[in-house]
């Protein structure tokens, strides 16, 4: 999992590619890998990830900014990624 994250794709992505199931599967996994990690990896990988899920808000508050409802909906599952992911630290 880390790896392919580490390469760009996408937990819908990983998902398809490893036949793990939904992309909510692949981010679990991924958060199992993080939390396996020594400290000071751990630490690099977190801040990694929350960058891109930064990058991934702003994208969605610009791609769904006529659509407020649906906005809303998936900023807070990126919100409760970054939870999720502070958890692993």
């Amino acid at each position: 999992m880390l790896a392919l994250r580490e390469e760009g794709l996408t937990f819908a992505a990983i998902a398809r590619d490893t036949g793990i199931g939904k992309a909510s599967d692949a981010h679990r996994a991924l958060l199992r890998e993080v939390r396996a990690q020594p400290e000071g990896e751990r630490k690099l990988l977190v801040g990694r990830e929350l960058r891109r899920l930064d990058v991934l808000e702003q994208r969605i508050r610009i791609r769904d900014a006529e659509a407020p409802e649906k906005m809303t909906q998936r900023v807070e599952v990126v919100e409760k990624m970054r939870r999720l992911l502070a958890g692993a630290e």
